[in-house]
């Protein structure tokens, strides 16, 4: 079994839907080894059919299950009094406690353990993962531990649901391959259009899959129902984090694979078999977006989803604020430390790149470098394509009186520029129903229809 891990999507702060926690290295890479497999499933509970259910035997699999019970009860030491030096010295309580409450912001509260299986390596050391369900996505999580009971690192991924190529009576679906690395990927194509838009989308920040949890899986199959070809493909370290290192960059771990995603999709332009491109970003993504598309400047047009267009460490910055103004729960603490550490970054304060920055617990300063030196607008007032920026008024991430404002102000006057804020819609755009809004996607499959 291969272990992925999911981080934030645009915000480290309230939005993380994952986050790797001590030295996955360590307990991630014992997967390719393994010599043996054991599960166990809870009473009542219904087994994900992408995990294999076999012979019960308690290889650290109990110790984990009660591990994760005690964080969801608020009790980390349990967790933490088990890390061995190594660990520790990259984890402890309070770290603990903080990525906890990171991914309720995004998953919810937690409900239950579905299961738990473990893998034996062999160099001695377990892999136990425990499968559970948050109120909005289902989370594994994944310890390490070695032969004397101890966790020598442990990470939580959200569950890849959907990943199978579907076929109905308005689509069909095939499995692809993007760049160097064989990043997975789906192409979504509409049974009824001759010579259709190609839509390549890109996820928000953090090692999402193809599906960026249940939004570009609603929005692919969306859009193939209005007429619309999609792209989805996994992200770089979702799929291969053993590749990660202290110097990761935004180039390597988006840049680089938008791009090859972009030439496969020229390739189908060029046979005949879809009409044109648009790029679709969503959080991060359309933050991206116009970098992306100055560098792939025959692509037909761009969207931004709730995209910014300021520098990401002024969106924490007013992120922090109005969380601690309108939060005076058990994390409050956790906030105002965040708080703290983001203003000694912005203040030259973190110059370690072998560590991560505290208020983003895998990514190295680095990264964060690269990412703080984009200019969204700038990049964008130079680009000659069609572009739309769409936006929700009740966006609590990304803010519509601020980035939202900003991009229009900044790109306003340029022809080929069309905004929209929709009413009632958040940074995920499915507040209304619970899934990706139709008028969204209508704006989207309308914009891709009409440029290309």
């Amino acid at each position: 079994m291969k272990t992925k891990r999911l981080a934030a999507a645009l915000l480290a702060v309230v939005m993380l839907t994952g986050c790797s926690l001590g030295d996955s290295s360590e307990s991630g890479k014992k997967d390719k080894k393994s010599k043996s497999v054991s599960s166990s499933q809870t009473d009542g509970s219904s087994a994900d059919d992408s995990a294999p259910v076999v012979e019960y035997t308690d290889d650290y699999t109990t110790l984990c299950k009660g591990l994760v019970s005690d964080m969801a009860q608020g009790n980390f030491s349990s967790t933490a009094d088990l890390l061995t030096d190594s660990a520790r010295a990259k984890l402890d309580e309070d770290k603990l406690t903080n990525a906890w409450g990171q991914l309720e912001n995004s998953a919810g509260k937690y409900q239950e353990t579905l299961f738990s299986q473990s893998q034996l390596a062999e160099d001695g050391n377990t892999t136990a993962i425990v499968y559970t369900k948050f109120e909005n996505m289902k989370i594994n999580f994944t310890f390490g531990v070695n032969s004397d009971g101890k966790l020598v690192g442990m990470f939580f991924t959200q569950a890849t649901d959907g990943v199978e190529p579907e076929n109905t009576d308005n689509y069909t679906e095939e499995r692809i391959s993007v760049g160097d690395l064989d990043l997975g990927g789906m192409l979504t194509m509409p049974k009824y259009a001759y010579k259709p838009p190609l839509v390549v989308l890109v996820q928000g920040s953090g090692q999402n899959n193809m599906n960026e949890g249940t939004t570009f899986y609603e929005l692919a199959h969306g859009l193939a129902e209005r007429g619309v070809a999609v792209m989805r493909v996994n992200k770089r370290y979702n799929q291969y984090p053993e590749l990660e290192d202290e110097n990761v960059t935004v180039k390597e771990e988006v840049l680089d694979d938008a791009d090859a995603a972009i030439a496969l999709a020229r390739q189908y332009v060029n046979s005949g078999k879809v009409g044109g491109i648009v790029l679709v970003g969503h959080s991060l993504g359309g933050l991206l977006a116009p970098s992306i598309a100055a560098n792939n400047t025959d692509i037909n047009g761009m969207i931004s989803l709730a995209g910014t267009p300021r520098s990401i460490t002024d969106v924490f910055y007013d992120q922090i604020q109005a969380q601690l103004a309108a939060y005076n729960g058990s994390h409050k603490k956790e906030l105002e430390q965040l708080f703290d550490q983001l203003n000694a970054y912005i203040d030259g304060g973190w110059v370690d790149n072998t560590n991560p920055l505290p208020f983003r617990l895998e990514f190295k300063k680095a990264y964060w470098d690269s990412l703080t030196d984009i200019k969204p607008a700038e990049v964008a007032k130079g680009l000659d394509m069609p572009m739309l920026f769409l936006q929700g008024d009740s966006d609590v991430r990304v803010f519509a009186d601020k980035d939202y404002a900003i991009w229009q102000q900044e790109l306003g006057d340029k022809a080929g520029c069309y905004f929209k804020l929709y009413e009632g819609l958040g940074h995920f755009f499915n507040e209304k129903t619970g899934s990706f809004d139709t008028e969204v996607m209508d704006d989207i499959a309308g914009f891709a229809k009409e440029i290309c």
